[in-house]
């Protein structure tokens, strides 16, 4: 749709060449080729409205209950015990409201701002999942070792909560965006991760910068499950499910 909206040739075409039609004759009636453009112009206010309503719509995140079984070569159920609970994503990777402010933390300024941090907090108070979370976990990264951690434990702060590192990772993988399908994801980040110190043996919010797949936050929750956390929610800054 991006490429679409930016195309300065004819819009008709461009669809037809992703369709394989082999004709290239203009359609002669879009923008492009009239060289009549609408306004793009908009009220100041309605552009707020638009960020106020975006920054005010959660993404619900599904824990996944099936896994791959290499064993089997067929698909096995995540034991109820080892899932993940429901979770949270406050924004869209990218997009106007808080989707923006995400992808300029991570990429540009290895920080994200305060703003985020509280936007992250108020959702999990207004979400008010039940039992309550009674600490906070980050994933970790060896890419980025301080950009999460710094981020759970100012959401912790925030909701007064304590912040345990309790998760390593003792392994660099290629990144999840460069997997081919869904078990290649999965295969690619088990063992990546290990618990290395004790774990409460309560409810646990688990912060990630970004959600893909899922199967980051499903493996660390999973590990996180066996060492004796009661309930893990998975939450994150922006969604990224589906974008290159």
């Amino acid at each position: 749709m991006t490429e679409y909206f930016s195309t300065r040739g004819c819009r008709m075409r461009f669809l037809a060449n992703l369709l394989d039609d082999p004709s290239d004759e203009p359609c002669g009636v879009c923008d492009n080729c009239t060289s009549i453009s609408a306004s793009r112009d908009l009220p100041l206010g309605l552009i707020a409205e638009a960020e106020a309503f975006l920054r005010r719509r959660p993404i619900v995140i599904r824990p996944r209950k099936r896994r791959y079984d290499a064993g089997r070569d067929t698909t096995t159920m995540i034991p109820t015990d080892e899932q993940l609970a429901e979770g949270r994503v406050l924004s869209i990777w990218g997009d106007a409201g808080w989707g923006q402010l995400a992808r300029d933390g991570k990429q540009r300024d290895e920080h994200f701002d305060d703003k985020l941090v509280e936007a992250l907090a108020e959702l999990v108070r207004d979400w008010q999942p039940d039992p309550a979370p009674e600490w906070v976990a980050a994933v970790p990264s060896r890419r980025h070792p301080d950009l999460v951690r710094s981020l759970a434990e100012r959401v912790a702060s925030r909701l007064g909560l304590p912040c345990h590192a309790v998760v390593e990772k003792v392994a660099d993988r290629p990144r999840q965006k460069a997997q081919q399908n869904s078990m290649h994801q999965q295969r690619n980040v088990a063992g990546a991760f290990v618990v290395g110190a004790p774990v409460p043996q309560a409810p646990v919010l688990l912060v990630d910068d970004v959600f893909d797949s899922g199967w980051t936050l499903t493996e660390v929750g999973r590990l996180l499950r066996r060492a004796g956390a009661t309930v893990v929610y998975p939450v994150a800054l922006a969604s990224s499910a589906g974008r290159d």
